[in-house]
C-alpha cells in the first residue's frame, strides 16, 4: 500500500496528476474497471494493482509512474496523440528502456513514442544473425542519441528529430534494414552533431561532450601549485580513444564506406565506369577488415545470434564478383555481386554500434573488462530463450552482468541503459592499503550506491545548484544551533519526522544541545533552511527501485518511512543523498566546480560502500552520518584523481597528458 501511494504523483492540492481518469487507465491495466471521467483515487489504485500477481503488481506501478512522468512533458492535444501514449503506456512492460530511453532523452512528442513502439515490435520479430543486427542497430543508434544528449551534445528538440528519423528507417519484411541505419547515420546523425574529420571521430566527440555544463569558457583552477582547466569533453575523449583501441575493433567508417557503395552499385543504371571507381575504394580498404576464424567468433556468440559473416572473406570475394562483371559489361550481374556488400555493411554497422555503445559505459581504460576481446559481441539480447514473449521482454529490459561458471561474462537485455548494468564500473578505489572487511550493505544496496554514482551527470552539476545547496544547509543549520522548545514541533512538522526521532531530538535539547545537528541527515538541514529538492534531481540517488525512472533525486524527508522494510529492493540508498550533498558543500570549501563532483563521488561512494555499517537494512541515520565523514584530506585526495585521468586538464601545453 505505501509503495503504491508513494508512487502516484499528486498535485498541489493532493489529486493525482494528469492521466487521472479512469477511463484512460483501464485501458492500460487489464482487468481494471472503468468509469471513463471519475478520476482514480486510492481505492481503484490498490484494487487494480493488488488483484494482480506479484510479478504484475510491479508492472503496473511502473506503468502508473512512467504514464505520469511522461505526462507532464508530452503535449497531447489531439486524438491520435491520446492514442498513441496510452499505446505506449499499455506497451511499457514489453518494451521498457526503449521508453525510458525516450523519456531520459526528453522526447516530447507522444507521435515518437507510439511510433518507436510500433518499429520496435517490428524489429523484434526477426530471429538469429538477422534479428541481432537489425536490434543491434536499432538499439545502437538510439544509444547513441541518448548519450550526445545527456552530455549536452545534442538538445532536447534536435535529439527528439534525430530519433524521429532513425525509427522511421524502413525495415523490409525480411528484417533486414538493407542500408537505412547506415544513411541515417551519415545524413541525420551527423546534421545533428558537429562535423569532424571521419564519422567515428564526430561520434566520440558527440558522446564526450563539450568541457562542461555551464556557459561560457571552461573553468581554471589552481591546485597543488599548478594551473588546470575543466574539460569534460576533453577527458572523455582521451578515455574513449583510449577504449576504442583496446577494443581493436574497425572505425564504424568501414561499414558505412561499404554501405554506400553497395547501395551506389545495387541501383539501377549506375555507369561500369563509377562502378570501376567504387570497386576501387573498396579494395584499398579490404587489407584493413582482419581475418577472425570460426572458432574465433564462437568464443564471443550470445545464445541463439547466430554465427556472424566472415567479413574479410565476404568483402574480397564480394570486389572478385564485381571486378568480374565490369570486365564482362553486365550491369545485372554488378547489382547482383553488390547484393552481399549490403548485408555485410548492416553487420559490420551493427557491431560497430554495440562497441562504440560498451565504450562509453566500460568505465576505465585499465579495467578488468577490457582485459578480454571486444565483449560488446557476446551482447546477448535473448535470442537463445525459446518463448517467444520472454525473449521480446529480455530484447527490451533493463540490461545486466551475467557472472556464470564456465561462461563468458557478458551483458543480457537490452543495449539502452548499459550505464545500469555496468553501474560498479563507475566506482573508483583509490587506495588499495590494508584489508577490506567484508560489506555491511546488501547486496541491492550496493548496487543501488553504485547506480547513483552511474546515473550522476556531470554536465547537470552547476556551480549556482551547488552554491544554493551548500546555501539553504547553513540556513538549516543555523536554524537548529538556535532551536527552542517551543519551535521544535514546527521544525519537526516541516520535515515530517518520526514520533520516536521527536523525543530523542527533545531529550537532546535539553540535555546534550550541541549534538542536535548531528542528529539530522544533509537533505533534511537542506529542507529545514529552504532548499526544494526537486530543484537539485541532479545531486540526489537512483529512483529506479523508489520511483521507476533511471534517473536521481533528492528524496522529500518523511517519504523514507515507506520506503523502509524491503532490503531486496536497495531502497534506504535512495534516501541517503547525503553523501553527495556533503562532497557539494566541500567543493564550494575548496572552491572547485560542481561539475567535479562525479569524480570525487566516483572514490568517495566507493569508500562508503568499503566501510559503512549499518546496524540493520533499514537504517538509514547511519548511511546519512556516515556520509559526512569524509574528511578534507580525503577529498583531496579524489580530486587529485581529476588531474590524472580525469576533467582537469594541466593548462601548460607542456604539460598536456
Amino acid at each position: 500500500v505505501g509503495m503504491t501511494l508513494a508512487r502516484i504523483e499528486v498535485d498541489e492540492s493532493g489529486a493525482p496528476a494528469a492521466p487521472a481518469a479512469r477511463g484512460f487507465w483501464s485501458r492500460v491495466l487489464p482487468g481494471s474497471g472503468s468509469d471513463e471521467d471519475r478520476p482514480i483515487d486510492a481505492a481503484w489504485l490498490l484494487e487494480s494493482i493488488g488483484s494482480a500477481d506479484v510479478r504484475q503488481r510491479s508492472e503496473r506501478l511502473d506503468q502508473l509512474a512512467f504514464g505520469q512522468r511522461v505526462a507532464r512533458i508530452v503535449a497531447a492535444p489531439t486524438d491520435r496523440d491520446r492514442a498513441d501514449m496510452l499505446y505506449a503506456v499499455r506497451m511499457f512492460p514489453r518494451f521498457r528502456m526503449l521508453l525510458l530511453t525516450l523519456e531520459r532523452i526528453g522526447v516530447a512528442n507522444a507521435a515518437v513514442y507510439g511510433a518507436a513502439v510500433r518499429q520496435a515490435a517490428r524489429v523484434s520479430v526477426p530471429e538469429g544473425h538477422r534479428g541481432f543486427v537489425a536490434l543491434a542497430q536499432l538499439q545502437g543508434g538510439l544509444a547513441l542519441v541518448a548519450r550526445a544528449a545527456a552530455v549536452h551534445s545534442l538538445d532536447a528538440s534536435k535529439a527528439e528529430a534525430v530519433v524521429s528519423r532513425l525509427i522511421a528507417a524502413p525495415l523490409g519484411e525480411d528484417g533486414r534494414y538493407a542500408g537505412a541505419v547506415a544513411r541515417w547515420v551519415r545524413e541525420d546523425l551527423a546534421n545533428g552533431i558537429a562535423p569532424a574529420a571521419d564519422m567515428e571521430t564526430a561520434i566520440i566527440n558527440a558522446i564526450s561532450g563539450p568541457s562542461s555544463g555551464e556557459r561560457g569558457s571552461s573553468a581554471r583552477v589552481s591546485w597543488e601549485g599548478g594551473q588546470y582547466r575543466l574539460d569534460l569533453g576533453a577527458a572523455e575523449r582521451q578515455r574513449l580513444r583510449r577504449v576504442r583501441e583496446k577494443q581493436e575493433t574497425l572505425p564504424i567508417d568501414v561499414g558505412l564506406t561499404i554501405a554506400a557503395a553497395a547501395r551506389q552499385l545495387v541501383s539501377d543504371g549506375t555507369p561500369l565506369a563509377e562502378a570501376q571507381g567504387v570497386v576501387g575504394r573498396l579494395t584499398a580498404m579490404a587489407d584493413g577488415v582482419p581475418r577472425r576464424s570460426r572458432d574465433d567468433e564462437s568464443d564471443n556468440l550470445a545464445p541463439g545470434a547466430g554465427m556472424p559473416a566472415a567479413q574479410h572473406e565476404v568483402l574480397r570475394k564480394g570486389i572478385d564478383e564485381l571486378t568480374k562483371a565490369i570486365r564482362s559489361k553486365d550491369g545485372k550481374r554488378v547489382v547482383r555481386a553488390a547484393e552481399p556488400l549490403v548485408d555485410l555493411a548492416d553487420e559490420m554497422l551493427a557491431y560497430a554500434l554495440l562497441s562504440i555503445a560498451y565504450a562509453a559505459e566500460v568505465g576505465d581504460p585499465d579495467g578488468a573488462v577490457l582485459l578480454a576481446d571486444d565483449v560488446s559481441r557476446r551482447h546477448d539480447f535473448g535470442f537463445g530463450v525459446r518463448d517467444s514473449d520472454i525473449r521480446l521482454r529480455t530484447a527490451w529490459s533493463p540490461p545486466r552482468q551475467e557472472v556464470i561458471p564456465n561462461v563468458p561474462w557478458h551483458v543480457t537485455g537490452s543495449l539502452l541503459g548499459l550505464d545500469i548494468a555496468l553501474a560498479p564500473l563507475a566506482l573508483r578505489r583509490i587506495s588499495v592499503d590494508g584489508v577490506l572487511e567484508a560489506p555491511r550493505l546488501t547486496a541491492p544496496e550496493r548496487e543501488s550506491f553504485a547506480l547513483s554514482v552511474s546515473l550522476m551527470n556531470p554536465f547537470a552539476l552547476l556551480d549556482r545548484d551547488r552554491d544554493a545547496i551548500v546555501d539553504a544547509i547553513a540556513r538549516g543549520t543555523r536554524r537548529v544551533e538556535t532551536l527552542t522548545d517551543q519551535a521544535l514541533e514546527s521544525l519537526a512538522d516541516d520535515i515530517s519526522m518520526e514520533g520516536w526521532r521527536r523525543r530523542a531530538m527533545r531529550w537532546t535539547l535539553v540535555h546534550e544541545r550541541d549534538r542536535l545537528v548531528s542528529m539530522l541527515s544533509p537533505g533534511e538541514l537542506l529542507v529545514l533552511g529552504g532548499g526544494r529538492p526537486n530543484d537539485f534531481a541532479a545531486w540526489g540517488m537512483a529512483a529506479a527501485a523508489s520511483y521507476g525512472c533511471f534517473c536521481t533525486r533528492v528524496m522529500t524527508p518523511g517519504r523514507s518511512a515507506a520506503l523502509m522494510g524491503r532490503p531486496q529492493l536497495g531502497l534506504v540508498a535512495s534516501v541517503v543523498s547525503d553523501l553527495n550533498l556533503h562532497v557539494a558543500m566541500m567543493l564550494r570549501r575548496l572552491a572547485l566546480p560542481a561539475a567535479l563532483a562525479r569524480v570525487v563521488v566516483s572514490g568517495a561512494m566507493q569508500d562508503f560502500i568499503d566501510t559503512v555499517k549499518p546496524t540493520d537494512p533499514g537504517d538509514w541515520l547511519t548511511l546519512a552520518r556516515a556520509a559526512r565523514t569524509a574528511t578534507r584530506e580525503r577529498i583531496e585526495d579524489y580530486v587529485a584523481v581529476a588531474t590524472a585521468a580525469g576533467p582537469l586538464m594541466p593548462v601548460n601545453t607542456s604539460q598536456q597528458r
